[in-house]
């Protein structure tokens, strides 16, 4: 099936009812293509800016407190809002200071 425009309509759009596929959508029940695509952007922007911060802290921190934090990150499975919500809560530096690894 070539890309054509998702009409939006529930519980199937017109494109994948012509085609007698199944149809997901990136968008909740009450919001239209532009709103989800818009919200959309909106959480790619946060994570870009969380990603931005952890990185500038890193550079800023030690080099152990840089390994725990990115331990953390690995364990945490890549999840940057995750980790940095636990560096603004204090949990990763009270870890650091905790084991003497400053």
């Amino acid at each position: 099936m070539g890309h054509e425009q998702c009409s939006g309509e529930r519980p199937a759009c017109l494109s994948c009812d012509r085609h007698s596929v199944h149809c997901t959508y990136s968008s909740a029940p009450a919001e239209t293509h532009v709103q989800a695509l818009k919200r959309k952007f909106g959480e790619l922007r946060e994570e870009k800016s969380m990603a931005e911060e952890l990185c500038q802290l890193l550079c800023t921190m030690s080099e152990t407190e840089s390994i725990i934090v990115l331990r953390r990150l690995r364990d945490e499975g890549g999840d940057v809002a995750e980790v940095m919500r636990q560096i603004r809560d204090g949990w990763l530096l009270m870890q650091v200071s905790e084991k003497g690894w400053t």
